[in-house]
């Protein structure tokens, strides 16, 4: 789902103001910017870290031999993907 992050990414830059709208409020139009784009950034972060991990974890847990069901973090993705598309 890159095209979800790279959409957004655009969405944000051109929903926080135009610089060229404002008089005197280009610093503020740009701090907004800035923000809304470290946001989602941090978040894109964050869930490329986690999600690898948690894939991991789920594939070699259970069954009590040390081999676990190597579907189920897949499983877990993909309800996870159709998830933020219904968001």
């Amino acid at each position: 789902l890159q095209h979800a992050f790279l959409v957004a990414q655009a969405t944000a830059a051109c929903s926080t103001g135009d610089d060229n709208d404002n008089e005197g409020g280009d610093e503020k139009s740009t701090t907004n910017r800035a923000r809304a784009l470290a946001r989602m950034t941090t978040a894109y972060t964050i869930g490329a870290t986690i999600g690898p991990a948690l894939g991991g974890y789920l594939a070699t847990s259970g069954n009590g031999e040390g081999g676990g069901d190597l579907y189920r973090g897949a499983r877990w993705a993909v309800y996870g993907s159709l998830l933020s598309v219904l968001l």
